[in-house]
């Protein structure tokens, strides 16, 4: 029965690292506007068309020792962690549903929205930079869940709008050097799908991980801090991700036992 489950867990990360692979393609591809079913993917380097064989997730990194197999460019880091990062996500959300602590609904509902979200987290971390596109996605997808679970609709779509206009007001007032209109609509997207409390959970540890993330930044750059953009969208799709994971798997439990943590979940 471990066995049975242990394969069937490594089956859900590879697809899960070849969605990560396809959205580190796809993100690139946003922010270029090059075409994604028509141009095959190529070294940014020297342009070299890369093979079939050199696009399996991670380890065609590692067999490549991290260089392209033409030119022998370094390949950046960021391709095989973050083929890895979508992996565990949807690695974990599987092994919780094939020990049937979550339904099937549920594991394909959170499933989908971290996809979408993880797109926007790799663009913005990359790119600075959120595609209007995805949000066709993820709004369908937050009206489906609060459908489907019976969720007070009205409610999260009324505190959505809410703090998407504080978004907005933080988007006036300071420009886009601090919050761009992504961030706006994005947090519409999540406080719809989350709800509002857990949003308000999910931007808080976004926050700290984002002055985190510019301290870090600032020691290995000539910016000071204050003059650093920090990726908002993308700290937000990383803490949706492990709030997801954290909810699916704990939350319920949490919220029914201790009162006082009711408002994160």
């Amino acid at each position: 029965m471990i066995f049975y489950y242990a394969i069937n867990t490594f089956i859900f990360f590879l697809a899960g690292a070849a969605l990560g692979s396809f959205a580190n393609a796809l993100s690139y591809r946003l922010k270029t506007g090059k075409g994604f079913m028509k141009e095959r993917s190529e070294c940014p380097h020297c342009h070299h068309m890369i093979e079939p064989r050199d696009l399996i997730p991670i380890f065609s990194y590692i067999l490549l020792g991290g260089k392209c197999r033409h030119c022998s460019k370094k390949i950046s880091l960021h391709y095989p962690l973050f083929e890895l990062l979508m992996g565990i996500f949807i690695a974990a959300g599987a092994f919780m549903y094939l020990y049937q602590t979550i339904t099937l609904a549920e594991f394909l509902i959170y499933s989908v929205f971290g996809f979408f979200i993880y797109i926007i987290a790799v663009t913005d971390f990359l790119y600075l930079f959120i595609p209007d596109g995805i949000h066709l996605f993820l709004i369908p997808i937050a009206f489906f869940k609060n459908i489907y679970f019976q969720e007070d609709f009205f409610m999260n779509f009324l505190m959505g709008l809410i703090v998407a206009a504080g978004f907005f007001v933080l988007f006036k007032t300071t420009g886009e050097e601090r919050i761009g209109f992504g961030d706006v609509k994005l947090s519409f997207s999540a406080a719809l799908f989350f709800g509002f409390e857990p949003f308000i959970f999910i931007l808080m540890f976004s926050a700290i991980l984002g002055i985190i993330y510019g301290v870090i930044l600032s020691k290995f750059r000539i910016n000071k801090l204050a003059r650093l953009k920090i990726p908002l969208g993308a700290m937000i799709g990383v803490v949706s991700m492990i709030y997801i994971l954290i909810y699916l798997q704990w939350g319920q439990e949490i919220a029914r036992n201790y009162s006082y943590l009711k408002l994160f979940f």
